[in-house]
């Protein structure tokens, strides 16, 4: 990858030519794509397409996507219509695998679109139909009770696990803070390439160890007063269930694996997040199994009953 103007960019690539074999690269002219500006076209096909490049004015790159504002959101539109198809596929497969499901999401799934929000600004603005396909149909799913309910903790489930949530994000409103966090982080880099300051790996990593600390540290606080924020909207009963939320996540966080013995049945999962958000598991037994209690069988009296 290169980027300078046209002369240089063919004396770059001749050079390439000649000296690239001998470093065991071969350079393909008809895999390049030569990106440039709608004004600037017909000039750099005039001095490109003899290579056999191809020249645009916008393309997917490294998961990103460089030039042309209007691509630029045609691919966006295209690349959110497929994750929101995806998100509907594991809402599906939640229904019986319900800790995979989420697990798949969490690191998985979610991470690919999180990319596309670091690399590329003001993308949360086509991920409406991403966002309702978890809102409406996964989080149901995932809970195995209805829409209504998993409304309600739509924006809990927002939260990293350390703070109450399940690590799902809303694509929509993270999208700005995916893209803050990746500009700041990348600052160093950024300058040199606008010719700012020199590039200088030692300058990179001081600015990485001085710039993630302190916006953590902002980002931590904002964690902090969301989850109080919505916790409050509670009954004080629910609140103090939810308020332990942050302190018993780990079971969250662990891949499922039959060697760990982390694996957890679809009615364990399910009832284990019924209960961290204070509501009660389904299919309860009318009465005790143990010791034979026939008035209506609740959590605590599984918790108490002494056999």
């Amino acid at each position: 990858a290169a980027g300078a103007t046209f002369d240089n960019l063919q004396k770059y690539f001749d050079l390439l030519k000649v000296y690239g074999p001998s470093y065991g690269y071969t350079p393909q002219p008809h895999k390049c794509v030569l990106v440039t500006s709608e004004r600037n076209l017909s000039s750099a096909k005039s001095k490109f397409e003899r290579y056999g490049m191809k020249v645009v004015t916008g393309t997917r790159y490294l998961g990103g996507f460089i030039g042309s504002p209007t691509l630029r959101s045609d691919w966006l539109r295209e690349k959110a219509s497929s994750w929101e198809k995806a998100v509907k596929t594991m809402a599906r497969a939640s229904k019986k695998f319900p800790q995979t499901a989420y697990v798949a999401m969490k690191n998985s799934l979610q991470m690919e679109w999180q990319y596309a929000h670091r690399t590329v600004s003001d993308a949360g603005t086509f991920f409406d139909g991403v966002e309702e396909a978890l809102a409406s149909e996964f989080l149901p799913s995932l809970f195995g009770v209805d829409e209504e309910i998993t409304r309600k903790y739509r924006k809990l489930a927002e939260l990293p696990v350390r703070h109450g949530g399940l690590s799902l994000s809303n694509p929509t409103t993270n999208s700005k803070e995916c893209y803050k966090s990746s500009t700041l982080y990348c600052s160093h880099l950024l300058s040199a390439l606008r010719g700012r300051v020199q590039y200088s790996p030692v300058d990179n990593l001081e600015c990485q160890c001085e710039v993630m600390p302190v916006y953590w540290s902002r980002i931590e606080a904002t964690y902090k007063a969301k989850f109080k924020s919505e916790v409050d909207q509670f009954p004080q009963d629910t609140q103090r269930t939810l308020k332990r939320a942050n302190k018993t996540g780990r079971w969250l966080s662990v891949m499922p694996s039959h060697v760990g013995g982390t694996i957890l049945s679809s009615t364990e999962f399910r009832d284990a997040l019924m209960l961290r958000y204070a509501r009660v598991p389904s299919n309860l037994p009318t009465s005790c199994d143990g010791c034979g209690e026939s008035k209506k069988f609740d959590v605590n009296h599984a918790l108490d009953c002494k056999k």
